[in-house]
């Protein structure tokens, strides 16, 4: 499958060993807000998005939720406990309408102990993950929240600009209570923030949707055009 054949972390992978892998495979849809794994969870495959997009995220005990990964078409998933075994450690959930390739873990584990190079790629998106969990835990400590939400929506934009959605204004599609989510904040505090933003030209304001109008102007309060 062309998914697999392009993501980079499969290059090192022959045709006949994607072959194999998607012989053992199967697709699946899921509509916006449908769960397909939960924390503790067994692992049995690993997951590619064909198209869509799904957030990872987590919940504490007294209902707090921390989204920890936001992954679109292209990108694959759950080779943490693809590899050890081990139980999921987060929730997912489809954001929008959402098409999985799922890869039976049996089927992947003997592709891995077969092909050293895949071994690499694969060792260089988990050295990703966690480069990704470091950065927002420091965000989180040495950021403020006008930051926080810039930056986040710098990336959001980065997101869209990859899959070339757009050359122009972005349009971010998703409500002020999952950014809240996003940034570890909440929605009251979001929503003074970007209040202030449309009032000043930067973004415009729709309902679940948010128009980043000036980058540059973005970049400077989040401080990377420094």
């Amino acid at each position: 499958m062309n998914l697999l054949s392009e993501n980079f972390y499969f290059s090192k992978v022959s045709a006949a060993e994607i072959d194999e892998l998607c012989n053992h495979a199967r697709s699946r849809t899921y509509g916006p807000g449908e769960i397909f794994f939960q924390k503790g969870d067994p692992t049995t495959a690993l997951m590619a998005v064909i198209s869509g997009q799904i957030q990872i995220f987590s919940v504490s005990e007294d209902g707090r939720q921390v989204v920890l990964n936001t992954i679109g078409s292209g990108e694959i998933f759950g080779e943490i406990g693809v590899i050890d075994g081990g139980v999921k450690t987060a929730d997912a959930i489809a954001e929008i309408n959402t098409e999985l390739l799922i890869i039976d873990r049996k089927s992947f584990m003997t592709a891995l102990r077969g092909n050293s190079e895949f071994c690499i790629n694969l060792m260089e998106l988990l050295c990703d993950r966690i480069r990704q969990t470091s950065e927002q835990t420091e965000d989180l400590v040495l950021l403020d929240l006008g930051k926080r939400l810039a930056k986040k929506l710098l990336s959001l934009c980065d997101h869209q600009r990859a899959e070339q959605l757009s050359e122009q204004a972005f349009t971010i599609r998703l409500s002020q209570e999952e950014l809240a989510t996003m940034t570890v904040t909440s929605r009251v505090s979001v929503n003074k923030h970007l209040r202030t933003w449309a009032k000043d030209g930067l973004i415009a304001l729709r309902r679940n949707e948010i128009a980043v109008l000036d980058e540059v102007w973005m970049r400077q309060i989040y401080g990377a055009g420094d």
